[in-house]
């Protein structure tokens, strides 16, 4: 839950801006695996329910010129400890759905299988 991030300027030197503040909310990061569809879940829809809300990410490959965000989807939960429903819209059709999972933590969704640590 804590990102950093990494920057390249034009015609200076990379920057690194650190996340150093407390870590007192929660989080869970969702790295896919496709089977059907292409290996990185490239155009996947990933949705997250808490009791508290309803989060969407989209799983996409290069962001900007010359960059890349980080391919996994990364939720912030805030006070909340578990996600009620995961699910995973797959470009194949295909669709992955799981409950109760815990927070603070980076788990794999495989295309049509079971959550993997």
């Amino acid at each position: 839950g804590d990102i950093d991030i990494a920057g390249h300027n034009l015609d200076s030197t990379p920057s690194l801006l650190r996340n150093d503040s407390p870590a007192s909310n929660h989080y869970l990061i969702v790295r896919i695996q496709g089977v059907e569809s292409n290996r990185d879940g490239i155009g996947a829809i990933v949705t997250v329910e808490t009791s508290a809300s309803t989060q969407i990410r989209e799983i996409r490959a290069g962001s900007s010129f010359l960059a890349q965000d980080d391919i996994r989807a990364h939720f912030g939960l805030g006070g909340e400890r578990v996600v009620r429903r995961l699910a995973v819209h797959w470009p194949s059709g295909q669709v992955d759905r799981f409950a109760d999972i815990q927070a603070d933590r980076i788990l794999t969704v495989r295309e049509g299988r079971d959550l993997l640590p």
